[in-house]
């Protein structure tokens, strides 16, 4: 039989890896602190 396209590819016997998930968010969560807190010291500030 055909995989369904909703089967989410990433679960164990239909159920989802929560740590796996956690990861993922820290990941988007660090990704986003890194981008938002480049250039934050004066001397970078002051220069193009």
């Amino acid at each position: 039989m055909k995989k369904q396209l909703t089967e989410n590819p990433l679960s164990v016997d239909g159920k989802r890896i929560i740590w796996l998930d956690l990861v993922k968010f820290v990941a988007i969560f660090m990704m986003i602190a890194v981008h938002c807190t480049d250039n934050v010291t004066p001397a970078e500030r002051s220069e193009p």
